[in-house]
C-alpha cells in the first residue's frame, strides 16, 4: 500500500501513540480508515463516470485499443446540443428554480467582487434565456447597450473576442433555424458583438 512496508507502518503507529494518546488513537484509526475508504469510494465512482461517458469514455477506449493495436472505428460526430434543440428535437424547457439560481450566483459574484467575467456573464446569461425561450428580439437592443455599457467600462480586445466567440457558438445555429425576427435580432447581436470584439 503506497510503498510502505510493515516496519515503516509500525513507526508511523508509534509516533501516532505517542501524539495522540492511548485514548484518542482508536478513533484516529477510525477516522483515518473511514476517509480512505470514502477517497476509493469517490474514485471509483470518478473512473465509473469517465468510463460510462459517450464521448470521454469512448476516447479513453479508442486510446486504449491503439496502444493495443486495434483498428479504431470512427464514431458519428454529435452537434451541439443547442443545435440538436433548434432543429426540432424535444426543445428542453428551461428550469426556472436552477435558472434563478444560476442568475442569484451570477448576481452575488459581481456585488462580491465585481469583474468582467461576473458582469458579462449576467448579461450573457440573459441571452441564453432568451434565446431558449424565443424571444430575442423583444429584448436585443437593451442587450446591445448592456454589452456597449460594459465595453466602455472595460476594453480589453481579448476579453470581448472571448464574448464574440461564446456568442457565435450559441447565436449562429438558433440564426439559422428562428422566425425571421429572431433571426433578425441574432444577426444584430453577433454584428453589435463582432464590432466590440474588433475596437
Amino acid at each position: 500500500m503506497f510503498g510502505i512496508g510493515g516496519s515503516e507502518i509500525l513507526v508511523i503507529l508509534i509516533i501516532a501513540l505517542l501524539f495522540l494518546g492511548p485514548d484518542k488513537l482508536p478513533d484516529a484509526a477510525k477516522q483515518i480508515s473511514k476517509g480512505i475508504r470514502d477517497l476509493k469510494k469517490h474514485s471509483r465512482i470518478l473512473t465509473q463516470t469517465i468510463e460510462n461517458d459517450e464521448t470521454i469514455g469512448g476516447a479513453l477506449r479508442d486510446i486504449k485499443s491503439a496502444l493495443r493495436g486495434d483498428e479504431i472505428a470512427p464514431r458519428p460526430v454529435k452537434k451541439p446540443v443547442l443545435q440538436n434543440k433548434i432543429e426540432g428535437e424535444k426543445v428542453a424547457e428551461l428550469a426556472v428554480d436552477r435558472m434563478r439560481a444560476v442568475q442569484e450566483s451570477l448576481a452575488r459574484a459581481a456585488s462580491e467582487r465585481p469583474d468582467f467575467w461576473s458582469v458579462v456573464g449576467q448579461i450573457e446569461l440573459r441571452v441564453l434565456v432568451a434565446v431558449a425561450s424565443k424571444c430575442l428580439a423583444a429584448g436585443v437592443g437593451e442587450l446591445v447597450a448592456d454589452f456597449r455599457d460594459l465595453k466602455a467600462r472595460v476594453p480589453a480586445r481579448s476579453m470581448w473576442d472571448s464574448v464574440n466567440s461564446e456568442a457565435r457558438f450559441t447565436l449562429e445555429p438558433y440564426e439559422a433555424s428562428a422566425a425571421p425576427a429572431e433571426q433578425a435580432a441574432a444577426k444584430a447581436l453577433l454584428d453589435a458583438l463582432a464590432a466590440l470584439a474588433a475596437d
